[in-house]
């Protein structure tokens, strides 16, 4: 796990062209998800860290974030999209967010 805060901009850029930085993360939040996730790229520097694959996201104790991999969710690769969706709808969520 890199934090992003610890490094700079140009040898992050280098990571992940060379594919040593594959998905982001939120520290506070504990959930990973794709370098090209919205959500991710409006997250704060200080919140935000890096993982080579899933597996170390994982190993740090990190879970996927539903927003960023939800077309997989939904091919049935992973946990029950809708069931988070509608459990958020019922706490008052309008937008699809991440419910533990």
């Amino acid at each position: 796990m890199i934090r992003h805060n610890a490094i700079d901009d140009e040898d992050l850029r280098r990571l992940i062209l060379g594919g040593h930085i594959r998905y982001g993360g939120n520290r506070k939040l504990r959930i990973y998800g794709r370098l090209d996730c919205a959500s991710g790229k409006r997250m704060s520097r200080d919140n935000r860290v890096f993982f080579a694959d899933e597996a170390a996201a994982r190993a740090a104790g990190f879970r996927p974030a539903i927003i960023a991999f939800a077309p997989r969710m939904r091919a049935g690769g992973g946990h029950s999209v809708t069931r988070h969706l509608e459990t958020g709808r019922k706490i008052g969520h309008t937008e699809p967010r991440v419910v533990p």
